[in-house]
């Protein structure tokens, strides 16, 4: 299995940054959820219903 590792900043605060690992059948919702994690925020789910 392949894991591919992405460096994600915040727009305008370039030295603020996370590498984010994500295997090779990571969806876009848990790499989404990996990424909010990382910097300590959630989603509220009910604001996409």
């Amino acid at each position: 299995m392949k894991i591919y590792q992405f460096r994600v900043s915040i727009i305008g605060i370039p030295k603020l940054y996370r590498i984010i690992e994500a295997s090779e059948n990571c969806t876009f919702d848990d790499f989404h959820d990996a990424i909010f994690q990382s910097f300590d925020r959630y989603d509220d789910e009910e604001e996409y219903e």
